[in-house]
């Protein structure tokens, strides 16, 4: 064993095969002023971790020791997905370490030596940090050192802040020593590095410099030592954000000054209020400009009116008529929702189990999605003999399931959906809250469950196209289901822009809301919206489905007028949903390029489903370019009868009647 007084020598016999209680390094990943970080197996859990040991200079006595794992376990009561999460907090050879969660990408640090950011990405990642900065200061906590090196960008292009278990937390007793400058020099509020007291609108301040940085490149405050960089954060102000980057407006630029006001009562007094006005530059129709290339404009009103447009220009624009194939699904779901067991060890926590299967239970209730066993009808019935016995006394053809354990002072719920004969359907990640805030683990694990079953429920999914890589929260899928109503049942464009818009907010990992915003801007031809929000989608590449990007690629050929673009997005998309709305786009897709026997052979491939009138629009306007009007015709009538509320139909008899 190492002398207490060479901890640093100690930490270097922490090689490959080490084993720390429950923890097996595998490699050295990162060194800093405040530690040495780890990779490491968790042999327990079987899963990777990052171990964190504080550097020797900060932490050399019993009571520096004490008081260092009383902020790391308040910061491991935080259950965010924008905070990294702490699982154990402990000590090895007199080291104080913490074991957190395992982020695998790189460190906003990294990411802005690396490349330029845009700003529509500068503000996502801005609105990320501020709700889970939000998350902290609610709890009480105090960062202190908000900088890029402490913020990670998983590969999902999810941040993530890391390190809060070296905070203070505020009203605790002072724990973090009274005129400590805990922190990095450049990214200090004023307050901070006058040694005054401070509170969470000091890491408003820091994330207003960070946001800078990711702008221009450069530190705001930046002297050519401390202490001329302290001096230029207390006295001086930062060039403005157009001196070093174009396309910035005053806006941006009014946001990012109230952030760095240095008066902290002038300041952002909450970050959910820096948050809000990040979400509103974010906005396709806010003031956040783009520098952007010439494209050449043609008028391409997606889904509805593509190929239309001369129509368009005669009569007024039709109502589009969804026909509902709810009622044609005979495949009737049952689902039944089982008591979580309790790994935990505590059998005080044995009533969390049941509390978790309730309250999922009721908010399936409450979706209509399908039939739900009620929780008496399981009250003799013992889960713990397997998924058919569970089945073959319910009739369930779903079944929720799931488990719950202790790490550290949180607990990890771990749920899954499987199919009748065992086979799993989707698996819900780790959901993690503290023991004192259990319920708020037991709604996320309500939320990402109803999403995943609304997944497989909702007969919408499969006609709208597929949601995503990720499954997304339930609240804001009912939002974007609404929106979607909007827009495929009553054609009401104007409408269907607020619910695509809060599905998004409520959910920013979730983008399928805005493709169908982009073509009701078209189709209401805002086409500068359009168009930014395809460019957004665009630059949100990494965290698109494989669907999702082909539909990007179409999109972006519209609106260039790369027509042979987007027929050969739109082609590669249809084999990836081949019984979705986006067959009726492809349809449309083939007429713009005068490939009407395509079309024609394209929108066959929907079969008996055929549950949108321009369907019949988009089929009979094939036929009208052949010359086969006797077909047009039929078409067209054909179309009258599923949909006689809707006006395009008879639109589309006229223009066979005239042509014959």
């Amino acid at each position: 064993m190492q002398p207490d007084d060479d901890k640093t020598r100690a930490m270097t016999l922490l090689s490959r095969g080490t084993v720390i209680g429950h923890y097996r390094i595998i490699e050295k990943i990162g060194a800093g002023g405040m530690g040495e970080v780890y990779l490491a197996e968790d042999t327990e859990l079987n899963r990777k971790v990052a171990l964190k040991f504080l550097s020797a200079h900060l932490c050399q006595d019993a009571d520096c020791r004490a008081r260092f794992k009383r902020e790391a376990q308040a910061a491991a009561n935080l259950n965010h997905t924008n905070i990294v999460t702490i699982h154990e907090v402990s000590e090895f050879n007199g080291r104080p370490f913490f074991a957190m969660e395992h982020v695998a990408g790189q460190s906003l640090r990294e990411l802005i030596k690396a490349k330029e950011l845009p700003i529509e990405r500068v503000i996502e990642l801005a609105i990320q940090i501020c709700e889970g900065l939000h998350k902290a200061h609610q709890a009480g906590i105090v960062h202190r050192d908000v900088k890029p090196a402490n913020i990670l960008i998983g590969t999902d292009g999810r941040a993530k802040i890391l390190d809060f278990g070296l905070a203070s937390v505020a009203g605790s007793d002072h724990l973090t020593k009274t005129g400590s400058t805990l922190g990095t020099i450049g990214y200090m509020s004023p307050e901070q590095v006058r040694g005054e007291q401070v509170d969470h609108r000091t890491d408003i301040f820091s994330l207003g410099v960070v946001l800078y940085e990711l702008i221009t490149g450069r530190q705001p405050f930046k002297g050519d030592n401390d202490t001329a960089t302290s001096r230029n954060i207390t006295d001086q102000e930062p060039e403005p954000l157009a001196r070093y980057k174009s396309g910035v407006n005053a806006e941006f630029q009014r946001v990012i000054s109230k952030a760095l006001a240095k008066d902290k009562s002038i300041r952002y007094q909450h970050a959910d209020e820096l948050a809000a006005d990040m979400k509103q530059l974010l906005s396709p129709s806010g003031p956040v400009p783009v520098k952007r290339s010439r494209r050449t404009r043609i008028v391409v009103p997606l889904l509805i009116v593509i190929a239309l447009s001369a129509i368009a220009l005669v009569f007024k624009p039709w109502e589009l008529v969804m026909e509902s194939s709810k009622d044609s699904n005979t495949d009737v779901k049952r689902v039944v929702v089982v008591p979580f067991r309790n790994q935990t060890g505590d059998p005080s926590l044995d009533p969390l189990g049941k509390m978790v299967a309730d309250w999922t239970t009721q908010g399936l209730l409450q979706t209509g999605l399908a039939e739900v066993v009620l929780p008496e009808m399981l009250s003799d019935l013992d889960a713990s003999k397997g998924v058919r016995s569970v089945v073959d006394a319910t009739g369930a053809t779903l079944l929720v399931a799931g488990s719950y354990y202790k790490v550290g002072d949180s607990i990890q719920f771990q749920a899954q959906v499987m199919k009748a004969d065992g086979s799993l359907l989707q698996a819900i990640e780790p959901i993690y809250a503290s023991t004192e805030s259990a319920m708020d683990g037991v709604e996320a694990v309500r939320q990402q469950t109803l999403g995943a079953l609304a997944l497989e429920l909702d007969y919408r999914v499969q006609e709208l196209g597929a949601l995503g890589p990720r499954i997304p929260k339930y609240e804001a899928y009912q939002e974007y289901i609404r929106g979607a109503d909007l827009f495929l049942l009553k054609g009401d464009m104007g409408a269907c822009l607020d619910p695509f818009s809060r599905a998004y907010n409520l959910d920013t990992s979730f983008l399928q809301p805005l493709f169908f915003k982009c073509n009701a801007y078209l189709n209401l031809s805002q086409h500068n919206q359009a168009d930014s929000l395809v460019r957004f989608l665009s630059q949100r590449r990494a965290s698109l489905g494989r669907l999702q990007l082909l539909v990007v690629d179409e999109l972006n050929g519209l609106l260039s007028g790369n027509l042979a673009q987007a027929l050969s997005a739109i082609r590669q998309a249809v084999k990836l949903a081949p019984r979705s709305i986006w067959v009726v786009e492809w349809g449309g897709v083939a007429l713009v390029n005068n490939r009407p026997r395509e079309c024609i052979e394209a929108l066959k491939g929907l079969g008996a489903r055929k549950p949108w009138d321009f369907y019949w629009t988009f089929l009979a306007e094939a036929y009208h370019l052949l010359g086969e009007h006797e077909k047009e015709l039929e078409t067209a009538r054909e179309g009258r009868r599923r949909f006689p509320t809707s006006s395009s139909p008879y639109y589309s008899e006229l223009y066979a009647l005239a042509a014959m």
